[in-house]
């Protein structure tokens, strides 16, 4: 379906793996609701074949009609849905110092802009490759942090450089600012010479 005619349009990937930390659009019935990853059991996750779970991840890039998200606001007696997430709360211990727990130690309940998608009456899904448009920034460091994030970048752009034909010295940072090319082929476009060193 053309998402300009859709109420609800989302941009979707491929998982990485069966835990990765996102939401998942999945279909109930006749329409479609998002599930947070915290809502999701071991068993779910890992299931394959007849009855599995989502393979596509939300990238939190949306697009819903004003008349969508009103609704979803205005119906009487049908609030928008708590998402219930195990989290790590900060705190103040009895001497008054914070607190930063390494793991989970409280609950936090949460409402997501998501949840406007099953009272839209058409909605248009759009998949991509996720190393072209999404690298998530999530932790402070390892996994899913600016470090991660900024070499997915860095690789993007050395792949655009090396299908325009340029050569890129080893280690050289690399950044390509979107005003100027949004993929390889604004490069020739904008007069990357092709074997260009």
């Amino acid at each position: 379906m053309s998402s300009n005619k859709s109420e609800y349009s989302l941009k979707l990937c491929a998982k990485r793996d069966p835990y990765e930390k996102v939401g998942m659009p999945m279909q109930f019935g006749k329409s479609f609701r998002m599930v947070e990853y915290t809502e999701m059991t071991k068993e779910q996750c890992e299931r394959s074949g007849e009855g599995r779970t989502s393979s596509t991840s939300s990238t939190a890039r949306r697009r819903s009609t004003s008349s969508t998200a009103r609704s979803s606001s205005a119906r009487p007696g049908k609030a928008m849905p708590l998402h219930l997430a195990f989290k790590k709360i900060p705190y103040v211990d009895e001497k008054g110092k914070v607190v930063k727990p390494a793991e989970p130690n409280g609950y936090k309940f949460e409402k997501f802009i998501f949840d406007v998608l099953p009272n839209a009456r058409r909605a248009a899904f759009l998949a991509f490759d996720q190393k072209d448009e999404f690298s998530p920034v999530k932790n402070a460091e390892g996994s899913d942090s600016p470090a991660t994030c900024k070499a997915d970048m860095q690789a993007k752009w050395r792949r655009w450089l090396a299908a325009a034909g340029v050569k890129v010295v080893d280690g050289l940072p690399v950044e390509i600012d979107p005003a100027y090319a949004l993929d390889a082929d604004d490069l020739v476009a904008n007069g990357i010479a092709l074997g260009a060193e």
